[in-house]
């Protein structure tokens, strides 16, 4: 059901949190199928930001064909109120009429200057994350809650050079029996300067046994090939290429990627993507296509095509996937908000007609850029210079259009910030 908006979503302005100036608050959003849509969805979510404590009330209802549910999460921040340091989970129970604690999550640092991530759910089961870096070795440490105890899981260790790259990453598994770390496998990088060449993958198995090889290098050209190999038959077996390579005058980049073939020795089954720009760097032009070694030739199974208006607003996006067509046509107002969306498919006479719909209405004293959503509620599907009021999706019953979807959000001036 949500395709059509996930796609009219392509021109969206997120509202990102904090980095607003904070006038008003996004406080609610809710959504619901209407008419005879199926199955029967609803939910609401809303979200209280205390600036005094700093804790962030999240509240989450849904009513549905398979019943109801109901959950709540209290999210603390730190001194400035940007970054989450931790969070209490609850659900609802319906039949007692109470919260009931599912869970929590909480970020420490500890003296050592270790950083400390725990993560649980039913309060029996959780996850801890231990990270500390010295000079240039960095070690996380995993750590399962049972029994009331946390058990080391895993251990990955990060090396750096001097040009801050990695160079290597080994994981270690915890051995009960013996009760210390084992070594499971390993990744080793290497550069040239400072720019990536290659990477070789192992196995621990009694020693080391090689298992991946990735390589990478650029010809005068500017075209940049990546190969990827396995180990077998005590030697190194490449299994896939990649060749990308960029035209500046045209504004095109392609990927073409082929598999190896071991009993012709050669590459084959070959798959290449191109896509273009505008000159102010938006898609124009993508594409994907399959060569076929009895006609020679490249079968193209998707297509894509951008058109903007004069400010630059996508107006048209046309698709083909699989030898089937369609195009999404979008609407603006003066101020540049999305006010519409279409989804048009050729009929059986191959004329275009209108399929799918989506109306969205603005806030006009509301701009998008004042709005703060600190807790990332808003499901936001449309472009605008104006924070969204609602978006109303209709799809093609007959000849008449019936209203299926509505999204709706709802704000409020933001508590003052402490001083």
């Amino acid at each position: 059901m949500r395709f059509f908006w996930k796609a009219a979503a392509m021109a969206a302005i997120w509202i990102l949190p904090l980095a607003a100036s904070g006038e008003f608050c996004l406080k609610k959003t809710s959504y619901k199928t209407e008419g005879d849509a199926v199955p029967r969805y609803k939910y609401e979510t809303s979200q209280a930001y205390d600036a005094k404590t700093r804790l962030l009330e999240k509240i989450y209802d849904e009513i549905s064909d398979e019943g109801k549910r109901r959950t709540k999460s209290i999210v603390k921040f730190d001194e400035r109120g940007e970054r989450e340091i931790g969070s209490v989970e609850y659900d609802w129970d319906f039949g007692a009429g109470k919260w009931r604690k599912a869970g929590f999550s909480k970020t420490e640092r500890t003296k050592d200057g270790a950083f400390v991530y725990i993560d649980t759910r039913k309060l029996n089961q959780g996850q801890k994350t231990v990270e500390k870096r010295t000079g240039a070795t960095e070690i996380s440490q995993n750590f399962t809650l049972k029994n009331g105890k946390w058990t080391p899981t895993y251990l990955i260790k990060r090396l750096y050079d001097e040009n801050h790259k990695t160079t290597l990453v080994a994981t270690f598994e915890w051995s009960a029996k013996a009760k210390k770390w084992t070594p499971y496998e390993k990744l080793i990088y290497r550069y040239k300067g400072d720019v990536y060449a290659s990477s070789e993958g192992y196995k621990w198995q009694g020693k080391w046994v090689p298992q991946t090889k990735h390589v990478a290098f650029t010809a005068a050209d500017g075209a940049r090939t990546e190969i990827n190999f396995t180990w077998s038959k005590d030697a190194w077996q490449p299994q896939e290429r990649t060749v990308q390579k960029i035209e500046p005058k045209f504004r095109r980049f392609t990927d073409l990627r082929c598999h190896w073939d071991a009993t012709k020795s050669e590459w084959n089954g070959c798959y290449k993507n191109v896509r273009e720009e505008t000159e102010q760097g938006r898609p124009k032009y993508s594409a994907s296509s399959f060569w076929q070694g009895e006609s020679q030739r490249w079968e193209i199974v998707f297509e894509n095509e951008f058109s903007y208006d004069a400010r630059g607003n996508l107006i048209k996006n046309r698709e083909m996937s699989d030898g089937e067509r369609r195009e999404y046509v979008y609407a603006y107002d003066e101020a540049g908000n999305n006010v519409s969306s279409a989804l048009r498919e050729p009929d059986e006479s191959g004329k275009w007609r209108e399929t799918q719909k989506t109306v969205n209405v603005f806030e006009s004293d509301i701009l998008a850029r004042d709005v703060i959503d600190r807790g990332f509620i808003g499901d936001y599907v449309a472009a605008g210079e104006n924070a969204i009021k609602s978006s109303k999706q209709y799809f093609l019953d007959g000849d008449e259009f019936k209203l299926n979807e509505t999204l709706e959000w709802f704000y409020e001036k933001c508590e003052p910030s402490r001083e």
